[in-house]
């Protein structure tokens, strides 16, 4: 009796072990070039104005930024005056959203002020981008920024 619970122990740690095995195996073979982690614990903030002057004092990378002008139509209370929105990537934990909620941030900014047909400028720093993920976003909000022009 002892020696069958003993053999199916031994089975047990033989088969864990195995799979134990593959499972690093596969995550040996991932591919390096797709930091998730990293990407995923980056933060980002989006600042109601231009930061391309205090940036680097306050170790803040602008990534991505739209304006739009000054807009009068014709009465005193139709008058907006003007708006730019700069998308930062800032240190980790300092800022309010993770990388795929800063992008729909922008999209649903840019979507309004689309419905408000006002003129909408963009700027995109792609030099400044720090993994493929981040260029990605920062191409996708360039092609739909200048799609709505």
């Amino acid at each position: 009796m002892i020696y069958a619970i003993m053999a199916v122990v031994l089975l047990l740690l033989i088969v864990a072990g195995k799979l134990a095995y593959e499972n690093s195996q596969l995550i040996s073979k991932r591919n390096p070039a797709q930091p998730q982690s990293y990407s995923a614990s980056m933060k980002y903030s989006v600042y109601p104005q231009s930061l391309s002057d205090i940036a680097d004092a306050f170790n803040i990378v602008p990534l991505f930024q739209l304006s739009i002008a000054e807009r009068v139509n014709g009465s005193l209370g139709d008058s907006r005056a003007g708006l730019t929105l700069t998308l930062c990537r800032v240190e980790a934990g300092k800022g309010e959203m993770i990388l795929a909620d800063a992008q729909n941030w922008m999209l649903n900014s840019l979507q309004q002020f689309n419905r408000q047909s006002v003129q909408v400028t963009h700027e995109a720093f792609l030099d400044k981008a720090a993994d493929p993920l981040e260029l990605e976003m920062l191409m996708k909000l360039e092609s739909v920024t200048s799609e709505g022009s």
